[in-house]
């Protein structure tokens, strides 16, 4: 989950990364390098979340991570799916992964499970009810949240 403080949003058309969390709300610098894959690999048009994204990853996405990734395909952000999802491949493994990027209430209803440390478990119905106040809770504290997730 990547939380921002929307401070200056209407007068400067700009905000600011505050938090990259896991689902258990800790500070998580996978979270950060996905969403960074995602907004950097965007082919369109980048909103002020990518923006911001990719200025809080300068300096701390390290160099030999930007290389190692390519992308290999992309499904632009529509307003039907709310999400924007980038195809890469992990050069040094031949891996490729999937990384989706939207709205929280939207990666919540499409994903089947999650990452608990380095465990991937099911999500329950009970854990996305969970999540998903959680997320209500930061929005009505201000704090406007995205998710992303891989796969």
């Amino acid at each position: 989950m990547l939380c921002t403080d929307k401070t200056g949003t209407l007068t400067q058309d700009n905000i600011f990364l505050e938090h990259h969390l896991d689902v258990s709300g800790v500070k998580s610098s996978r979270v950060l390098m996905l969403a960074w894959l995602n907004s950097s690999s965007q082919s369109g048009a980048r909103n002020v979340m990518d923006r911001a994204i990719l200025r809080f990853g300068e300096g701390r996405i390290a160099p030999s991570t930007k290389a190692r990734f390519i992308k290999r395909d992309e499904l632009p952000f529509d307003f039907v799916r709310r999400r924007v999802s980038v195809l890469v491949e992990d050069t040094q493994h031949g891996d490729r992964c999937l990384i989706c990027k939207g709205a929280v209430e939207e990666m919540m209803m499409v994903a089947t499970h999650l990452r608990e440390g380095d465990r991937v478990v099911a999500l329950t119905e009970t854990r996305r009810e969970l999540l998903l106040a959680k997320n209500r809770r930061l929005q009505c504290a201000g704090i406007p949240c995205i998710a992303d997730s891989d796969t």
